[in-house]
């Protein structure tokens, strides 16, 4: 999932369930200002310089996601030997 999915995530959520920006912002824990800065960095789906795990993370808590992070097969990580 890149930074455009959470975007579009958090974008469908405010529509659903909040009236207002303001009420949506109060609700995740951030101030609306906050929160239009992170829509906006968030869309613009960058790499370096974008929203950070440890943003995200506890305001998708909040409205409930669970995050996940699977094992990494190891298979697929281990180095040819020569």
């Amino acid at each position: 999932m890149n930074s455009k999915d959470i975007h579009d995530l958090l974008d469908t959520e405010r529509r659903l369930y909040s009236n207002s920006k303001t009420e949506f912002s109060k609700r995740i824990g951030i101030t609306k200002s906050r929160y239009n800065a992170l829509m906006k960095t968030l869309f613009a789906n960058k790499v370096n310089g974008g929203a950070t795990f440890n943003t995200i993370s506890p305001i998708l808590e909040k409205l409930g996601y669970e995050i996940k992070i699977l094992k990494k097969d190891q298979k697929k990580t281990k180095k040819k030997s020569d």
